[in-house]
């Protein structure tokens, strides 16, 4: 901790004989580090979801009282 307290230049937490306190800085710290997390837990499970085969999807649309006519030929072919 002492490390990081270095890296970051400033006092993250007060030490003492009861424990250890965040400062009013290592709140702020705090509050980033958790953003950090989560961003990094979304880039994980966004780049799980890229390397998944997208299923094949297909969307048909038609006026109703029409459909009759088309409909079973076109499912016909899209079987084959």
């Amino acid at each position: 901790m002492q490390d990081l307290e270095y890296e970051v230049g400033t006092q993250l937490m007060v030490r003492s004989v009861r424990g250890i306190e965040l400062t009013a800085a290592g709140r702020v710290f705090l509050d980033h580090a958790r953003l950090a997390l989560a961003q990094v837990e979304a880039g994980r499970e966004g780049a799980r979801r890229a390397a998944e085969p997208t299923k094949p999807s297909f969307a048909l649309g038609f006026l109703t009282g029409q459909e009759m006519n088309w409909l079973p030929e076109a499912m016909r072919i899209l079987q084959r």
